[in-house]
């Protein structure tokens, strides 16, 4: 889906940690928030309420966009991802989908 906005984002954002329990979080802590470059215009995530469900219970959400001390804001969502997604992980944790280069679609 495009962009809440309908323009290209590029900037830093901050993106929290959900789950340190990954090959590419295991260095951080959940709950610590990054900054990153993102430069997109469509890629938002969005699923339906069976997948978030699924995700959820399999704690496959690894990344959300937040504000720089950590809350999960509407201001801090670049793009409109549902609930501020910003990455996941496959269910064996070996794979990761972000939302952060051009033409990057979760």
């Amino acid at each position: 889906m495009r962009n809440v906005g309908l323009k290209y984002v590029c900037k830093p954002v901050e993106i929290r940690v959900e789950n340190a329990e990954t090959p590419f979080t295991s260095a951080c802590k959940k709950g610590e928030v990054l900054t990153i470059p993102i430069g997109h215009m469509e890629g938002n995530y969005f699923c339906d309420e069976a997948t978030l469900a699924e995700l959820k219970r399999d704690d496959r959400i690894v990344f959300r966009y937040s504000t720089k001390r950590g809350e999960i804001a509407a201001e801090a969502n670049p793009n409109g991802s549902l609930e501020n997604i910003a990455g996941i992980c496959s269910a064996g944790r070996n794979v990761l989908g972000m939302n952060a280069a051009p033409g990057t679609r979760l």
